[in-house]
């Protein structure tokens, strides 16, 4: 996968705040692109541990749905 490849090389490069979200039990994305991101300073990094890759857990689905409603509340340029 020659984006999955570029993605990696530039994620250390990257200096503008994120958000990411990764499933603790997915089956299709490693463990290891989960590292990648949590070493990342620039990115905030929150595991929804009872979702599968095509399977998002009622739990985790409200959590991530706090997770959204937050982004809102931040002020302007700022994310977190």
């Amino acid at each position: 996968f020659p984006l999955c490849r570029r993605a990696r090389q530039a994620l250390p490069a990257l200096r503008r705040p994120a958000r990411a979200f990764m499933h603790g039990r997915d089956e299709l994305v490693s463990r290891r692109s989960c590292n990648l991101l949590a070493d990342c300073p620039a990115v905030t990094l929150t595991m929804l541990p009872d979702s599968m890759h095509h399977t998002l857990h009622p739990r985790d689905k409200a959590a991530l749905c706090d997770a959204i409603r937050a982004l809102g509340d931040e002020p302007s340029g700022s994310r977190a």
